[in-house]
């Protein structure tokens, strides 16, 4: 995660933006960037955080004051802009209708979230576009489709009269989630290292995902529900419990860091049990650095088996790692912590546009196919 400046100039104080956002109190995040935007030809994505306006913080600040803000500036406009890991996965599309009532050429699935693709034709206005199966659209010219069926999404691309924008999210990822099966220590027990203190950091990692019901993206692709199966099985059996072990023995090592000065300035000078605890955490730091590099050579080989599943499905897979930052060795010596990056699961990547497989062959859907 870093921190980019982007720049865009307004022609007069009464020009438009061209974008879209919301505010949570907290930042602003960008929903929709329009066609003609002053930043179109910018590096400003959709998911993106604003957290300054020409030097102004936007924390804690409501929309109407961002709106005052943004309609104040005449010139230069210049957003401090934080960019997540997952800002690169989402593209914006455009398409243009030769007439209002021309039909898009694309079949798709409405889910919870998104709108799937399913289906590109040939003459479809799309075809040319960089829109693939399996791309899943969660916004449709700035509007979320979120919690939306098929007669909204038909209605809203029926009722656009030109320029469709779809914002869509290029990639899905098999990642792990962590539960906490720890218990909290009994209130006033606030001795360092005591059992219930060490319950309480015990995670479990499991597969973001379910078995039975396989992700709208293997749908809009058209992969069987037994191959979905056979990746999840290798993801869940080989990597979840890599992952698992690697950052169980990474927190423990955290946790026993944490409270080593403590336990040093305690016993007061150095004895048999000071050199069998220094002892112990350097087995620590050799297991947590073992462990991370048996993580990786894991998911090396299983991300070997899920691409040669996935090949003939025009679909590329990649290691999708996660940033996470690392404790300071010093505070004076060291301004910054370190990042590092850690695996996180498996990414799934469509390369390029294919044709609908037989009915037969993608398993029932909970939503029919729309063709527009």
């Amino acid at each position: 995660m870093g921190i980019i400046k982007i720049r865009a100039n307004k022609p007069t104080q009464d020009s438009k933006m061209g974008i879209k956002y919301l505010s949570d109190g907290v930042g602003m995040t960008i929903t929709g960037i329009f066609e003609n935007s002053i930043f179109e030809s910018t590096n400003l994505k959709v998911g993106h955080e604003v957290i300054r306006i020409n030097d102004s913080s936007v924390y804690g600040k409501p929309m109407e004051w961002i709106r005052l803000k943004l309609a104040s500036i005449e010139g230069e406009v210049e957003l401090d802009v934080k960019v997540n890991e997952d800002t690169k996965n989402y593209i914006q599309i455009r398409a243009t209708k030769p007439s209002p009532d021309s039909k898009l050429g694309i079949r798709y699935v409405p889910g919870e979230t998104s709108v799937v693709i399913t289906g590109i034709m040939e003459d479809s206005i799309f075809s040319s576009t960089a829109l693939k199966v399996g791309h899943e659209i969660f916004l449709i010219n700035g509007t979320p489709v979120a919690g939306n069926g098929r007669d909204w999404v038909a209605s809203m691309l029926y009722s656009i009269p030109d320029t469709i924008v779809f914002d869509v999210k290029n990639t899905w990822t098999a990642g792990v989630k962590l539960i906490s099966v720890g218990k909290k220590a009994p209130t006033g027990n606030t001795r360092v290292g005591s059992s219930d203190d060490r319950v309480r950091i015990l995670l479990r990692c499991v597969l973001d995902a379910s078995r039975s019901e396989p992700p709208l993206f293997f749908v809009g692709h058209g992969i069987p529900i037994d191959e979905w199966e056979r990746i999840y099985d290798i993801i869940e059996g080989d990597l979840v419990p890599a992952i698992a072990e690697s950052r169980l023995i990474d927190d423990v090592m955290r946790k026993e860091m944490g409270v080593y000065r403590s336990k040093q300035i305690v016993k007061g000078y150095m004895d048999i049990g000071e050199s069998q605890h220094e002892a112990k955490v350097f087995k620590m730091t050799q297991s947590a650095s073992a462990m991370a590099d048996t993580c990786t050579l894991v998911a090396t080989n299983v991300l070997s088996h899920v691409s040669s599943i996935m090949a003939p499905y025009s679909v590329r897979c990649e290691i999708d790692l996660e940033s996470y930052e690392l404790p300071k060795y010093s505070d004076i010596k060291q301004k910054q912590a370190f990042q590092a990056k850690r695996v996180n699961g498996i990414k799934f990547i469509p390369i390029v546009q294919r044709t609908i497989p037989d009915a037969t062959t993608v398993p029932p859907l909970a939503v029919a196919e729309l063709a527009l």
